[in-house]
């Protein structure tokens, strides 16, 4: 007889638990989110303009820990003039041509798993490929005569790791659906004047809609 409770009793804990791994709506589900960014500047003589498309599929490991893969597509355009540091009336032309793709894996942490506001933090590491095309010109000049300076290409064509990383709002539409911003960081690379490369922490905000299977 007590072996025989202590079975049913040993069921019941078991059929809770499970119950309550399966009642927890973040267990195991799976979520898919498009993003979108979009960002100009202008700096002294240059302009900047970038824009940007991310896909990622998340999965939750309990309520405040999810797994999540992540594709993104960026382009970006810098060009304008750099000033002679010996003669302020000589210039040269610049312009950078950038196409950045990036796969990486990251985890999700919920800071506070709410009914509409979900904050959360990720951090991870992915593989960034640059292929940027530079052109500048091959001597200072002036103004009204920069179109007659010959110009200089270089490339690079380079994929390198990277720890990335961010910080985030998810707003709950309803069960399905949340609107997703984010602002997101990694090292990356910039073109500056004369066709050279420098090392930069990169980032951008995203805006998107996620979709949770239920």
């Amino acid at each position: 007889m007590m072996a025989t409770r202590l079975r049913l009793w040993q069921l019941h804990t078991v059929i809770l638990i499970v119950g309550t791994m399966a009642a927890s709506s973040a267990w195991g589900k799976i979520s898919f989110t498009g993003s979108y960014s979009n960002s100009s500047s202008s700096f002294g003589l240059q302009s900047y303009q970038a824009q940007g498309g991310s896909i990622a599929v998340s999965l939750g490991l309990g309520t405040f820990v999810g797994i999540r893969l992540m594709h993104r597509q960026e382009f970006r355009y810098t060009d304008g003039y750099k000033v002679n540091e010996e003669d302020d009336s000589q210039f040269k032309t610049f312009e950078s041509r950038d196409h950045i793709t990036t796969n990486a894996i990251d985890l999700k942490f919920i800071l506070y798993p709410g009914q509409v506001l979900v904050p959360y933090l990720t951090a991870g590491y992915g593989l960034k490929t640059y292929k940027t095309v530079a052109t500048s010109s091959q001597s200072y000049s002036t103004i009204n005569l920069l179109d007659d300076v010959p110009q200089e290409t270089e490339s690079l064509n380079e994929t390198i790791p990277s720890p990335v990383g961010g910080i985030g709002l998810a707003i709950r539409i309803n069960r399905e659906f949340s609107l997703d911003l984010s602002h997101n960081l990694s090292l990356g690379y910039t073109s500056v004047p004369e066709g050279e490369t420098t090392m930069v922490l990169d980032s951008y905000n995203n805006v998107g809609i996620t979709y949770r299977l239920l």
